[in-house]
């Protein structure tokens, strides 16, 4: 969202434009963008990943905090700042009537994955082109255009379905991308580097598939003496009974009689035992376009706890990380001073650190803690406070250490000796 000010002295230093000014459809075409949102349905491989990506963001705690500066790392962050009501707030847990907050996240998440593009339509009341957005949308990407402007960058969008067309201001739409190094008003995803692999690797499922529904061939073929070729109708009748014994998955291996030619064994080609290949190394491809870790992607071969807990930080830290800071930046950005009223923003959004502590850092942060505690309490500090303060639960206090022996070995009690007092000789 750009202010008044800045859309006056903000221009673009050059014509970035080009000589598509006057149309609105760049590259990547419509269709790409189509083919690559569709992707999720025909891969396997993709949909784990992009589903698991796309529902752990969605899942991720946002807060609101008082004032404008976002601190460095989520748990910097205090938590007396937190803000519990507030129209932006309001805004982004009920988007809309039909979505919730994680349903639109994950929606948005999803188009970003596979196209590199995610866009974010802010609706107003009618009527009220300057209040505030009162729901958000999200709108697939191969059917929404920038509409570049020679000296502004860009002077709005349009959106197209079929023969239907919207015109739609730069305040309107909230863009999310991976910036394209060829197009600065469109966004890159992995598909397009995988676009060859997954075409291969979807050719040999077809082949695999094609094989046991049109296969009429147990490992051999007939071959008929040239000298006594068969006529049409003896042809017809050869075929018929091959395609009705040994056509098909449920007809495979059966024991092959031939009346009118001789059996030649075929042994399987090269060609045929390399399919397999080619699809786990399409799966390996495909992983490394995303840098998604092994372990989390069900495969659990060569894998052990080590390496698996790993993973998890690495999925954290790699892929997790960077995209809520994505979504960080156009809250605060595009989406937050719509209810901003001017002069420095009172507000930002931060989401919950999603990165799990190492075990071994935990464990040396809880007994650093321990010693803290100790440190205080040593200095004459309440207890019970202390404990409080640093996040322990309450536990029964003893006293000081050379108190805590003593109440726990209580002196034996020494017998008394009586007194019969004086006794005469």
């Amino acid at each position: 969202m750009r202010s008044i000010i800045g859309s006056l002295l903000n221009r673009a230093p050059v014509n970035y434009a080009r000589d598509a000014i006057f149309s609105p459809v760049f590259s990547p075409s419509r269709n790409q963008r189509t083919k690559e949102l569709s992707t999720m349905e025909v891969q396997s491989t993709v949909f784990a990943i992009v589903d698991r990506i796309s529902s752990t963001v969605a899942a991720n705690e946002w807060n609101l905090y008082r004032g404008g500066d976002v601190a460095a790392t989520p748990s910097q962050e205090d938590p007396a700042a937190i803000v519990s009501a507030h129209p932006a707030l309001s805004v982004l847990n009920n988007p809309n009537p039909h979505y919730s907050r994680s349903r639109l996240f994950e929606s948005i998440q999803q188009h970003y994955e596979l196209t590199g593009e995610a866009r974010l339509i802010a609706v107003r009341p009618k009527g009220l082109d300057s209040a505030p957005p009162i729901e958000l949308w999200p709108i697939r990407p191969d059917r929404l255009r920038p509409i570049p402007h020679p000296t502004e960058f860009i002077s709005g969008w349009l959106y197209k379905a079929g023969m239907h067309e919207v015109r739609l201001s730069d305040d309107e739409v909230m863009p999310m991308s991976r910036p394209d190094p060829l197009d600065p008003y469109s966004g890159i995803g992995p598909l397009g580097a995988l676009q060859l692999d997954i075409e291969g690797e979807h050719s040999a499922a077809e082949w695999n598939a094609a094989f046991f529904r049109n296969g009429a061939e147990p490992g051999g073929v007939i071959e008929l003496d040239e000298e006594s070729p068969l006529d049409d109708p003896e042809f017809d009748k050869l075929q018929e009974h091959w395609n009705l014994q040994h056509k098909g998955a449920n007809n495979a291996h059966r024991v092959a009689i031939v009346e009118m030619g001789q059996w030649k064994e075929r042994k399987m080609s090269f060609r045929d035992m390399q399919f397999e290949q080619l699809r786990r190394f399409t799966k390996a491809q495909i992983m490394a376009a995303w840098t998604f870790p092994k372990p989390l992607i069900g495969d659990v071969e060569d894998v052990n706890r080590a390496n698996a807990d790993a993973g998890i930080a690495i999925f954290a830290e790699g892929l997790l990380v960077p995209r809520l800071n994505r979504w960080r930046e156009l809250l605060n950005r595009e989406f937050l001073p719509f209810y901003r009223k001017g002069g420095r923003p009172q507000y930002h959004f931060n989401y919950a650190d999603p990165v799990p502590l190492n075990k071994q850092q935990e464990g040396q942060n809880q007994r650093l803690q321990a010693l803290n505690v100790a440190s205080f309490v040593d200095k004459g500090f309440d207890p019970a406070g202390v404990l409080e303060a640093f996040g322990f639960p309450a536990i029964e206090w003893l006293g000081p250490p050379k108190d805590r022996f003593a109440l726990a070995h209580p002196p034996e009690p020494v017998a008394e000796t009586p007194d019969f007092g004086e006794q005469e000789g």
